[in-house]
């Protein structure tokens, strides 16, 4: 539905103008489900960072070789390794902040579904991200649970599309049901608690690094870049698996050092 802003035009009063509303007038909405409320919310203040214009500034080639050579994480700069993350947090952070930029660039953002996923995951990253490795299960193991549920919700009966887990992560046949898209997000904002005043303020933080992030013009860090992500991916892990030899190789080498000192001091000593 379009709303109406009157504009005055010179002779004539007041003629009603048309205005096409925009995806965010939905949040007043007072039936708007839990996980598109969610992600409006988070979007809005991605409008807010871009309107005023608040954006950090970076080096990006400069950023491409840090990745290379300090063997630090991608996201947060936290010493990692080889792997391009600390951890689960960090990654899923991160491909959720290049979807986000995608989906505001080719603006399927406005796409009622693509909220609510949108802010399902944004659910899994304020309790620390979704335990993939967990929670994995074969296909074997889903067409079982699909099969034996008759590829029906158990909640509304509509067609499912998603395994739930009932209590936990067990990947217990007795503990999965086959679920429907809404049905699922509806369960999991049902099962979330109140955070504590400290995880309030680590979240509130987290929501505004991520708007920081997606407000950008520019994306911020190399895991926000979408096309450059995929295209130096595999020359950045390539590139650190080297550089994580070299460092190995100095360690031993000083070792070896400090071993033949040691031999020749004991040597002297006899």
């Amino acid at each position: 539905m379009e709303s109406v802003v009157p504009t005055r035009l010179e002779g004539n009063g007041f003629l009603p103008r048309k205005r096409k509303r925009h995806y965010l007038d939905a949040r007043d909405d007072p039936d708007m489900p839990e996980d598109r409320r969610s992600a409006l919310e988070l979007l809005a203040l991605v409008e807010i960072m871009r309107s005023e214009a608040v954006s950090e500034k970076s080096d990006a080639e400069q950023e491409w070789t840090d990745l290379e050579d300090s063997l630090e994480c991608a996201n947060c700069r936290k010493l990692t390794g080889i792997s391009l993350f600390c951890g689960e947090f960090c990654r899923q952070l991160a491909e959720f902040i290049r979807y986000l930029r995608r989906s505001l660039a080719d603006r399927r953002i406005e796409n009622g579904d693509v909220q609510a996923a949108i802010g399902a995951r944004l659910l899994m990253l304020t309790g620390g991200g979704y335990p993939r490795e967990e929670r994995r299960l074969t296909r074997e193991q889903r067409e079982h649970i699909f099969e034996r549920d008759l590829h029906k919700c158990e909640t509304c009966g509509a067609p499912a599309t998603e395994i739930d887990h009932i209590h936990g992560n067990s990947n217990e046949l007795s503990n999965l049901r086959a679920l429907c898209g809404k049905c699922n997000r509806k369960e999991a904002f049902s099962k979330a608690v109140p955070p504590s005043p400290e995880a309030a303020a680590r979240i509130e933080k987290m929501y505004l690094d991520i708007a920081i992030r997606v407000a950008a013009p520019t994306a911020l860090r190399c895991c926000d870049n979408e096309e450059l992500w995929k295209e130096r991916f595999q020359p950045i892990m390539a590139a650190r698996r080297a550089r994580a030899r070299e460092l190995e190789e100095e360690a031993e080498t000083a070792f070896e050092d400090v071993d033949g000192y040691l031999r020749h001091t004991m040597q002297k000593d006899d």
